[in-house]
């Protein structure tokens, strides 16, 4: 019996979270089916043509962030349905927000890339940076089973009442080797 997975993301433009999105689904095996739900429509940039090749489903929802504010709940809900997953694995904060305020009947994974507390403020500033990372937290603790993509992250957030297991990024032992 293959255990189908929704991914949801914002796009899937170059990024590190894209990287490890794209490692995952290229090394699933057979027990596992994989589709992606992009939450926006694909930057000029996008990597979406790797994923393709590697034969995943794609959706879109194609909305702005103002219309996933919107109309996001309830075509991510409509979607989930639609497609009945047996989990559903969000990466980012808009991913996760949807899921952990919108997704409860499904077994939720997300995958934390990062510690929002540096994070956010370096690149957002501080207000909007910190409000970031405690909205972001929150989400975390209402997901099933987060994911810490490195041990020191996972004790990071511990702090925050997340118990996130810990699973190393791995490496593309093809592309980087000692």
């Amino acid at each position: 019996m293959t255990t189908e997975v929704l991914y949801i993301v914002s796009r899937l433009r170059p990024s590190g979270p894209t990287n490890q999105l794209y490692n995952i689904l290229q090394h699933l095996n057979d027990d596992f089916s994989a589709r992606i739900l992009t939450l926006s429509p694909e930057p000029k940039d996008t990597e979406l043509p790797r994923f393709q090749q590697l034969g995943v489903d794609y959706e879109t929802l194609g909305l702005s962030r103002w219309e996933g504010l919107l109309f996001g709940p309830k075509q991510v809900r409509e979607t989930i349905s639609k497609h009945d997953p047996d989990v559903v694995h969000t990466h980012g904060i808009r991913a996760d927000t949807l899921s952990a305020l919108f997704v409860s009947e499904y077994p939720r994974i997300t995958t934390i890339h990062n510690y929002p507390y540096d994070d956010y403020p370096a690149k957002f500033g501080t207000v909007q940076g910190n409000t970031m990372a405690i909205e972001h937290t929150r989400m975390f603790r209402r997901i099933d089973h987060p994911i810490a993509c490195s041990e020191t992250i996972a004790d990071m957030v511990q702090s925050y009442g997340i118990d996130a297991i810990s699973i190393q990024n791995g490496v593309d032992t093809e592309t980087y080797s000692p």
